[in-house]
């Protein structure tokens, strides 16, 4: 880019939640000069409750955010808890376990082509929204 020109950089998902743009972003300042002007907006997170017209936690409760990576080793120790960038392993770790627990889970959220589901793992977790996991 030219120095009078400017450019802009779009990121799906949630730049202050297990993202690296900013990281990168500032990586690249060390050896340039430009300003990184950050937006904010409707967290995935939000976006996920909002769908499905749930709190995060339960009165007073602790909420842990993880990653699917983490869920694999080990079910989070918190009475709610929300997984970020799982390939399926957390889940399929989940399942595995016999975790009890309800998910609510989302893709395209708020596009004409959002999913949504939700109910007790046991019940949902095998079903073919999962993209031909089984």
């Amino acid at each position: 880019m030219g120095e009078d020109e400017t450019g802009a950089m779009l990121v799906w998902g949630d730049p202050m939640l297990y993202d690296s743009t900013l990281r990168v972003l500032a990586a690249a300042r060390a050896g340039a000069d430009f300003i990184v002007e950050v937006f904010p907006g409707v967290t995935a997170l939000q976006a996920l409750c909002a769908a499905h017209a749930v709190p995060l936690n339960g009165i007073g409760e602790e909420v842990r955010l993880t990653t699917g990576r983490h869920v694999a080793q080990a079910t989070p120790d918190a009475p709610a808890f929300a997984v970020l960038l799982d390939d399926g392993s957390g889940l399929e770790a989940l399942l595995a376990r016999g975790f009890e627990g309800t998910l609510w889970w989302g893709a395209n959220l708020g596009t004409e082509a959002e999913i949504l589901v939700a109910g007790r793992l046991c019940e949902v977790g095998r079903r073919p929204w999962r993209r031909g996991r089984r």
